[in-house]
């Protein structure tokens, strides 16, 4: 049974969390924005070039690049968020949010980045099929990492845990 105590204690976690990741938020939606933009421009643009050998390799090495990004971002956002050198031993929670919004933004400019690779590469004359998957890959990673409060709320669950407190 929750005192009155615990309770005030969770909604004033809540509204802090709620009004730290704000800023996130919509940093994200429009990142969203941007990858729709460019998967637009992709698709009306004309290539510069031909789907030459050059070319062919440049797509294959951003594809490897691309899904190491995902494996990297989905593999450490956990370890990174409470990571020793991060948390320190008498951080309020406010610093601790503000330092998860720099590594919430961090990883949705990695997702970004691959959004970004298909529209070069589509630039350079690979058809707009074959690079649908860096937009649809970059905007999924985005929504993965949006701190929606739910979310957040767990990571601050997660923290007293393992502190503690």
């Amino acid at each position: 049974m929750t005192t009155e105590f615990e309770f005030e204690k969770k909604m004033k976690q809540r509204n802090l969390a709620v009004r730290e990741s704000r800023l996130t938020m919509r940093i994200g939606l429009l990142i969203l924005a941007s990858i729709a933009i460019y998967a637009l421009l992709a698709y009306f643009i004309e290539p510069a070039g031909r789907m030459t050998p050059l070319v062919e390799n440049i797509y294959m090495v951003f594809c490897v690049i691309a899904v190491g990004i995902v494996i990297v971002v989905l593999a450490v956002r956990r370890t990174i968020y409470f990571s020793p050198r991060l948390v320190g031993e008498n951080m309020d929670l406010a610093t601790l949010l503000g330092k998860w919004r720099i590594i919430d933004i961090t990883l949705f400019a990695c997702a970004e980045s691959m959004a970004l690779m298909g529209l070069i590469v589509r630039y350079l004359g690979v058809p707009f099929p074959r690079t649908l998957s860096f937009f649809a890959g970059s905007f999924l990673l985005v929504l993965v990492l949006m701190p929606f409060t739910f979310k957040v709320m767990d990571k601050i669950r997660y923290f007293e845990r393992q502190n503690g407190r």
